[in-house]
């Protein structure tokens, strides 16, 4: 009977068509040649030793070869021959990754699929993805029959504001094949999924300013971008020379806070603090990790006990006398026409409270005063 020593090649296309050397013995009268019992589209006897056969298609896996002569002996050999086809990835989908934004720390899980089981060896693949302008790699965390699934862990300073946007698949020295190692696979991605709504923030938010409000004893605070758990516990009141003050409240929203000081007194500068670790975090969940003390300090000064004046300065006209810190009484002239002038008055001691017409001035501040023809 007829032997099967080998064939050359033993792998081949699931659409046939490859021809195909079978070595053995006593290949004579050769009636048949089967591929997992699909005959040969062609096939030739060369030698008593050889044929040349033409594959016919088939589906994927290992196929029995069977040679038959005329005097119906056969011999098999099994699994002599494996079929496969190059695996095509199907899709690209984000897994447990819905669309929101995404903080430091947090895990973005997505899979490829392929059209078949496949199987990988040698070097790790990975997934270019690009955040706002910065390429990032994705690991391969796993793949089963077939699928990969790759993560990638948000960093602090990634940022994407419009959605993440994954590109190609990088095999870094790996071999993706079908199940049963004849074709290479095709990893060009396709039907990448919709991936506008996972935005990355990776940006922790810091403090722009802090400085004394334009009235009263409050410090407006300013920070880089809206944040959250802002309350009187994150702030420290920086004190010098006799100045005193307790922090009483904080008020505000978004980026803009206002912390009210209360129980001013003293001589000297109160400044605000804000110390690092405090659990002040943006709307995507970073939190603030650095602390700020570079603010503007508010000016303490303590209750004139001068009330007497430095200067008074007139918008229009001479005053008359001439100013004097013990005159109390003056007179100004102007045309008919003007109908207001400024009145800027300065305090000699720079806690004396000055009042015009009732109206308190801070300095360097003036107040208008209305004139009627005949004043």
């Amino acid at each position: 009977p007829p032997t099967i020593t080998g064939l050359t090649p033993s792998t081949g296309s699931t659409a046939g068509g490859q021809s195909v050397t079978i070595t053995g013995t006593n290949f004579i009268g050769v009636s048949a040649v089967t591929f997992g019992g699909t005959p040969a589209t062609t096939f030739t006897v060369d030698s008593t030793t050889q044929i040349t056969a033409t594959v016919p298609p088939r589906t994927a896996g290992p196929a029995d070869v069977t040679v038959t002569t005329v005097d119906n002996t056969s011999v098999t050999r099994a699994n002599g021959y494996t079929y496969g086809s190059t695996p095509v990835v199907t899709a690209v989908k984000p897994v447990n990754t819905p669309a929101r934004t995404y903080a430091i720390g947090a895990s973005l899980m997505f899979d490829v699929d392929f059209d078949q089981r496949i199987a990988i060896s040698n070097g790790v693949p990975h997934l270019k993805a690009v955040l706002g302008a910065v390429e990032r790699r994705m690991n391969l965390i796993g793949y089963g029959w077939s699928t990969m699934r790759f993560a990638y862990t948000v960093v602090e300073n990634d940022l994407d504001e419009d959605g993440i946007a994954i590109g190609s698949m990088s095999l870094e020295g790996a071999t993706i094949k079908d199940y049963y190692h004849v074709a290479d696979a095709d990893v060009t991605l396709r039907n990448i999924a919709d991936m506008s709504g996972i935005r990355i923030d990776g940006v922790r938010p810091t403090v722009a300013s802090i400085k004394p409000a334009g009235t009263g004893t409050i410090f407006d605070v300013e920070f880089s971008e809206p944040v959250m758990a802002v309350d009187i516990g994150k702030f420290t009141l920086v004190k010098t020379g006799t100045a005193q003050g307790t922090i009483d409240s904080v008020s505000g929203s978004g980026s803009a806070y206002q912390v009210h000081v209360a129980n001013v007194s003293g001589d000297g500068t109160l400044a605000l603090s804000l110390s690092a670790g405090t659990g002040i975090k943006d709307i995507a969940g970073n939190e603030m990790a650095s602390a700020f003390t570079g603010g503007t300090p508010m000016i303490v000064t303590p209750p004139s006990i001068d009330a007497s004046l430095s200067g008074i300065g007139m918008s229009n006209g001479t005053l008359t006398p001439a100013f004097d810190a013990a005159t109390t009484s003056y007179s100004l002239s102007v045309a008919n026409s003007v109908t207001s002038i400024a009145v800027t008055p300065a305090s000699t001691h720079p806690g004396a409270t000055v009042s015009v017409n009732g109206a308190v001035v801070s300095a360097p501040g003036s107040v208008p005063v209305s004139l009627q023809v005949g004043d």
